[in-house]
């Protein structure tokens, strides 16, 4: 269990007692997790760091300086989240556990990073994964869209120019259609078509063909990487081997050299210690593809249609026909292909 000897916290941590009183340790702190989450979950849905920090003043949730303030019972002043703020605390070692002083992770005399916590906020992995996030997002680039909710989107295709089909509003209902000319490219039959019938017959044919599969679940194991913690450990030995010259005593030499053989220690173990890739295995989940489309909503039904390969298509329609005969007609222009689902009835009839 790592030891806290006192001092403000890091966020998303608050002291608690070791067991038998043996001093100090940090727990993970609910409410400031919480806030953690939304900015990582912002963050890998798009939004750049500013505007993370606009949503967290709107939902009045207080900056680390604040709470610390709060915890010490004072008032606080109501300082304002900004950008950067958002990235410091993103970016923090603490986040993994480890023990930082003026921003750099503190080690013991084997090279190990100083554990504050048994129960660090965050795995390596999506620490890393942050990182890249932040590292390599443009200057003022905009976030992701937000979800359509149309079930066919990268599913329903034009028949002409087999670019995708969108849903749009229409007089008191939707349709989808090809926008292709809308966006400078060439369609000589852009299609159209209304948005209950098709997704009616896409339900149909889907559920016809694969409702009786038996839907299995994607389990990742974490695989680990040495390299991001050794190239801390370069930056750092590259700091002590610049400052060498400045230890004039022979003590200020001796604990220079106390922490470059930690390091260099260190840096040899993780030199030693493979790659292991992360992997994934397929697990049944007891239930069928029928079974996960009842109780999923448009988002969760389109992921199905996409993970099994289904595709649709749409061709143009005749000018002219009788109301009653408009549905029959459309129906008749759509071609759905479903050879992931031959393929897995083969491989079924195979084994």
């Amino acid at each position: 269990m790592g030891r806290y000897s006192g001092g403000l916290p890091p966020y998303g941590y608050t002291p608690v007692q070791r067991p038998a009183g043996e001093g100090w340790t940090l727990a993970q702190d609910p409410k400031r997790v919480e806030a953690i989450e939304t900015m990582i979950r912002m963050l890998l849905d798009g939004d750049a760091p500013n505007a993370i920090a606009f949503h967290l003043n709107s939902e009045d949730i207080l900056t680390p300086r604040d709470w610390n303030d709060v915890r010490q019972g004072r008032n606080p002043k109501g300082r304002k989240w900004v950008g950067q703020t958002v990235k410091r605390v993103l970016l923090s070692p603490s986040l993994l556990g480890h023990q930082t002083y003026a921003g750099s992770v503190v080690r013991d005399g084997d090279g190990l990073p100083v554990s504050i916590t048994s129960d660090p906020i965050l795995t390596r992995d999506r620490f890393e994964e942050i990182k890249a996030a932040l590292g390599e997002r443009p200057k003022g680039a905009a976030g992701t869209r937000k979800d359509t909710g149309a079930l066919l989107l990268g599913v329903l295709h034009c028949a002409s120019c087999k670019g995708r089909m969108y849903r749009v509003p229409a007089h008191g209902y939707s349709v989808y259609v090809c926008r292709a000319r809308t966006k400078g490219l060439p369609c000589e039959a852009p299609a159209a078509i209304k948005t209950d019938w098709v997704e009616e017959y896409a339900e149909w044919e889907f559920l016809k063909e694969w409702g009786g599969f038996p839907v299995l679940e994607r389990v990742t194991y974490p695989g680990y990487d040495p390299r991001p913690e050794l190239e801390e450990i370069t930056t750092e030995l590259r700091e002590l081997y610049a400052v060498r010259e400045s230890r004039r005593s022979r003590v200020g030499l001796a604990i220079w050299q106390e922490q470059v053989d930690a390091l260099e220690g260190r840096a040899e173990v993780l030199e030693a210690t493979p790659v292991q890739k992360e992997r994934t295995e397929l697990v049944p989940t007891g239930k069928t593809y029928a079974d996960y489309w009842r109780i999923g909503d448009a988002r969760e039904r389109r992921f199905m249609l996409l993970d099994t390969g289904t595709r649709l298509e749409c061709a143009k329609g005749q000018r002219g026909e009788r109301p009653a005969d408009m549905k029959r007609r459309a129906m008749e222009r759509l071609s759905i292909d479903l050879q992931g689902a031959r393929a897995q009835q083969q491989g079924d009839a195979a084994a």
